[in-house]
């Protein structure tokens, strides 16, 4: 018996590509729709960086409506809330984005001055116009892209945070000689075993003489863990925990500290 019409279709490769592109495009759309309901006035609402603002509603790479709502890897706000006190002088994001991070943080840690990467130029203006929208321009350094040797031959004036998302580029970056390069910072690295499936043990190995280090995952998440989505009257299509979990796939981060950061590791919330 012949394959349904429909399903033949989808064997076809380029029929199946368009497809996808059809069906990621739908859920940008509904994200984008489901924002402007939550937040008219382009402004982050719940999480570590409420009150920061969107110039438009746009995001590079990841949804839109789980930052305006709090919810985007929310499961790093432990550390983000324990290291609020401390003062970087120089903070990277590798893989800025729409600049979330790189101006939530600036805006967190104004003494810092801030090196946003990314080699998406399209990312990198958006990242721009976040900063600008925010009044942190002159506090944000905008750059392509970061390489192995700029964090090992990089001038730290103090103590550093990095943020790496570089879709696993990481294992290019982070080595034994990267983290001596960077015994005084902190780092969080988002791992993709996806395309290095071996990046947790790398990143170990990479870490283990220089600094401490511990994962956290991903957790599932619905609408009842966030009580400011019960002021907000959802349309039928839009009660679904999709809008509210920016993965579909369980995910991993490595939690880096530096010796003698300023942080009690006993009262370290991140396992």
């Amino acid at each position: 018996m012949s394959k349904p019409l429909a399903q033949r279709l989808l064997d076809i490769p380029l029929v199946r590509k368009i497809s996808k592109k059809i069906y990621y495009e739908i859920l940008k759309y509904e994200d984008a729709e489901l924002s402007q309901l939550f937040s008219p006035q382009k402004v982050v609402l719940g999480g570590i960086f409420k009150g920061m603002k969107y110039p438009d509603y746009e995001s590079s790479g990841s949804p839109l409506f789980t930052k305006f709502l709090g919810s985007y890897e929310d499961e790093l706000n432990p550390f983000f809330t324990e290291t609020s006190t401390i003062q970087y002088s120089e903070i990277l994001d590798i893989g800025c984005a729409e600049g979330y991070y790189a101006v939530g943080l600036s805006m967190m840690h104004p003494e810092a001055k801030v090196y946003a990467y990314d080699i998406d130029d399209i990312a990198l203006n958006r990242c721009r116009a976040m900063a600008a929208a925010n009044g942190v321009t002159d506090k944000i350094i905008f750059e392509n892209k970061c390489e192995k040797s700029t964090l090992v031959n990089f001038k730290f004036s103090g103590r550093g945070l990095i943020l790496s998302d570089c879709e696993g580029y990481e294992k290019e970056l982070f080595d034994r000689e990267t983290a001596v390069a960077l015994k005084n910072c902190d780092v969080i690295i988002e791992l993709h075993d996806n395309a290095v499936p071996d990046i947790k043990q790398r990143m170990t190995d990479a870490f283990k003489d220089t600094h401490s280090i511990s994962f956290v995952t991903s957790r599932c998440k619905s609408q009842r863990d966030y009580p400011l989505l019960a002021t907000l009257s959802l349309p039928a299509m839009y009660q679904d925990n999709r809008f509210i979990e920016d993965r579909n796939t369980t995910m991993d981060w490595a939690v880096i500290r530096a010796p003698k950061g300023g942080l009690n590791n006993q009262r370290n919330n991140l396992h």
